[in-house]
């Protein structure tokens, strides 16, 4: 049986579920490099306040030391108290050239990650751009229904291409009350039927018989058109038919 139809014209439709991860990949990457961003800072901070601390140490036992050098050259001190002086000063300078270096590293570190938030941060902005227009892609591809109905055939099947060009990909039954049975027979048996004649149909859904003339009959089949007095009657569905052919 077949209801009312009404045809709806293909169109493109465009995913975006794949914009949608590469956007949420971003900004999953720029979230955990901002993380990392205020970790290497502080601890370049921390870098930086432990060299600060070293520097002063270090020009403390620097002037400890000219001292003792110039008293040195004079006589004016003992030659283990000007030796321990240099010692002290010479160890000094090790751990702040040491604290120095790390304290470099720990900026470059953070100088370089900055600049990786810079460009996810540039990333992002395109990966949102591009989830917007697959956005706008899809809502102008959208396929919608001129009415309000059932579908009751397609002309493509799952995982075929559709395009611009396909026309009538869905069959909308817009009236399903509004039926037809198509009566598919040889040729000597579609002779004996002609419009008008009294049909009996009988449907699994339907426990009354409804009786209906026959509409048409063409090349191949016969048609009688009726009104289903049950809503349970769908498109689609088996029916038995008795025609009077007296």
């Amino acid at each position: 049986m077949r209801g009312k139809r009404s045809l709806i014209a293909a169109a493109v439709v465009v995913a975006v579920l794949a914009a949608a991860a590469e956007l949420e990949r971003t900004q999953a990457r720029l979230e955990q490099l901002q993380n990392q961003l205020i970790s290497a800072r502080l601890e370049a901070a921390r870098a930086r306040t432990e060299a600060s601390r070293s520097q002063s140490e270090f020009e403390r036992a620097e002037r400890l030391y000219a001292r003792q050098q110039m008293l040195n050259k004079e006589g004016a001190t003992p030659r283990l108290v000007y030796e321990k002086s240099a010692r002290e000063y010479e160890a000094v300078r090790t751990t702040r050239d040491g604290v120095e270096e790390l304290a470099r590293g720990a900026e470059d570190r953070t100088a370089t990650i900055a600049r990786s938030v810079d460009a996810a941060r540039r990333l992002l902005a395109e990966k949102s751009q591009a989830l917007d227009e697959a956005r706008e892609h899809a809502a102008a591809a959208e396929i919608r229904s001129p009415v309000t109905g059932l579908v009751v055939g397609r002309s493509r099947q799952p995982g075929e291409e559709v395009t611009a060009e396909v026309q009538n990909l869905f069959e909308i039954a817009t009236d399903t009350a509004a039926l037809e049975a198509v009566i598919q027979a040889d040729p000597a048996t579609l002779a004996r039927l002609r419009p008008g004649q009294e049909a009996f149909i009988s449907l699994a859904d339907a426990p009354e018989v409804i009786a209906a003339p026959v509409d048409q009959v063409r090349a191949g089949e016969a048609i009688i058109r009726f009104t289903s007095p049950n809503p349970a009657v769908r498109p689609g569905a088996t029916a038995q038919v008795r025609i009077n052919t007296r």
